[in-house]
């Protein structure tokens, strides 16, 4: 009889204690902070965690998840880039027709709250935090925004990478290799998944013979590039990083199959490696070496072009290959018009939409051509700025499977007669550089470009396809684009030398 009566007090017992617990689920589901101790090596650091609630475009997370994350280039020996699918994962729905038609929900950058976490030991990265708010000053709960970041002073740049951690916030590490006085920029290019929306299904038959020249406002009004700064802020570095740390930071994004020797900063007008603070410098090559192997072809659009003009004055051209040729393309390879002359290709409509067939037959075409089906040639091949802008990126992704699985048929069919395949990867459109952005233009953004590179690199990786990575280089450079796609020659000098060297060792040129 008296264990019956002390249950009561048992079970009132027990409801007193679960008070805390049940407090701590209320505040979650409402949204509210909770600080949290994240543990990364040696450094603990004390963060804020806020639950997010979507709206129908973005991904609804879990309701307790550590607000920093590991930056968004992963240096593991696998192939595992920059992660594609987090890139994605703020934005499930990027179809045009589910696109955001609140306006009331695109962040205000001038409103974002900005967290600088210096480094406290010779091991330790920075830290960027933002917070933001909505157009009506509302804390947000949602991610989807895209940020162009860099540091810089007179003498330094570098761009940062900010990962969304789906709630309102976003974060960037960096490293510093010099004490001085630096400036942070942020600026918001797009909100609310508006950078990686796709264009509408009709959007390639609505434009010219490579389904670009859309006619202007046909989509309605272009407003989705934002290109709003946040308040400038003055970062003083007072501790020098430790060589661990710099090594660490060289490698970032060197997945096993990406050829850049080094990855670094803009110091003094040049690329500089993380590694010893020296500017890659072209190879030397001996006195011997003349012109050992057959064709250098390169595949691409304008910024290939301009590339390959560039590498007929380089070592590459001069000294290695007898021949350096071009293919130039659009979105198919140029059907009118020779490399100087785009108008017939510019203007001629077709009203037909994309021929994936006919895209990697031209590609084949090439590879199977009398100069390059040799093992001492080498295609030097993209297609990234004119597809980022006028498909879908579940239709792109489909045909780069196609052409991938081209490149193995005619692997199998040439044999040892098979040239060496690089890929190059695609560079960030600048519009920050322009004064207006047109309808034909609205897809090409950073987001759209960053996802394509990501994944494009990733299955690259497994089919065993090198990569000459040259997007950090030119988002990071200090050297003036000359409009809202093309760079001057000298962004790109040393994406030459890290070609001309793995050339070197593929083939022994060393020896």
């Amino acid at each position: 009889m008296a264990v019956i009566e002390n249950k009561p007090k048992a079970f009132l017992l027990l409801l007193i204690c679960s008070i805390p617990f049940w407090a701590y689920v209320f505040l979650t589901w409402q949204g509210s902070f909770i600080n949290t101790l994240e543990i990364k090596g040696k450094v603990n650091v004390l963060v804020k965690l806020q639950n997010a609630i979507m709206d129908s475009r973005v991904y609804r997370k879990p309701r307790i998840k550590p607000m920093l994350e590991p930056v968004r280039f992963l240096h593991n020996n696998t192939c595992q880039y920059r992660s594609y699918e987090r890139l994605m994962k703020p934005c499930h729905n990027t179809s045009w027709e589910n696109g955001n038609k609140n306006m009331t929900l695109r962040t205000k950058a001038d409103l974002t709250e900005i967290k600088i976490e210096l480094p406290n030991s010779t091991d330790q990265p920075g830290r960027v935090i933002l917070q933001t708010f909505d157009e009506l000053k509302n804390r947000k709960k949602i991610g989807g925004d895209f940020w162009r970041s860099y540091i810089s002073n007179d003498k330094f740049k570098k761009a940062i990478y900010f990962v969304d951690h789906l709630n309102g916030s976003y974060s960037a590490e960096f490293v510093i290799p010099f004490k001085g006085t630096y400036t942070l920029n942020v600026f918001l290019e797009h909100s609310v998944c508006d950078g990686i929306i796709d264009p509408p299904m009709w959007w390639f038959t609505k434009g010219n013979v490579h389904g670009n020249e859309q006619k202007e406002g046909i989509i309605g009004k272009m407003d989705q590039f934002r290109n709003t700064p946040t308040k400038k802020v003055t970062i003083e570095i007072k501790i020098e990083p430790s060589s661990k740390l710099k090594q660490t930071f060289n490698s970032l994004g060197k997945v096993q199959n990406v050829i850049n020797e080094y990855f670094g900063y803009w110091k003094d007008g040049e690329y500089t490696s993380y590694q010893d603070g020296k500017p890659i410098r072209t190879p030397t090559l001996n006195d011997s070496v003349s012109k050992p192997l057959n064709t250098l072809w390169f595949y691409g659009d304008s910024l290939t072009y301009l590339f390959q003009k560039s590498c007929k004055k380089h070592p590459l051209c001069t000294k290695v290959f007898q021949n350096c040729e071009l293919t130039y393309t659009w979105t198919y390879k140029k059907f009118y018009s020779t490399n100087d002359d785009n108008a017939k290709d510019f203007y001629t409509k077709s009203g037909k939409d994309f021929d994936e067939a006919k895209f990697v037959n031209d590609f084949k075409g090439v590879l199977m051509g009398d100069k390059m089906t040799n093992s001492n040639s080498v295609f030097v091949v993209n297609w990234g700025m004119h597809t980022i802008g006028n498909m879908q990126l579940p239709r792109k992704m489909k045909a780069f499977q196609r052409f991938l699985k081209m490149i193995q048929e005619v692997k199998d069919t040439l044999k040892d007669r098979m040239p060496l395949v690089i890929w190059k990867s695609t560079t960030p459109p600048t519009f920050e550089n322009i004064k207006q952005t047109y309808t034909s233009m609205r897809f090409r953004t950073k987001y759209r470009a960053e996802v394509w590179n990501s994944y494009t690199i990733r299955e690259l990786c497994k089919a065993n396809i090198p990569v000459l990575d040259v997007y950090d280089m030119a988002l990071s450079t200090p050297i003036k684009p000359k409009d809202h796609v093309h760079f001057p020659d000298k962004a790109f000098y040393p994406a030459q030398d890290d070609l001309l060297k793995y050339i070197i060792k593929v083939y022994g040129l060393d020896k």
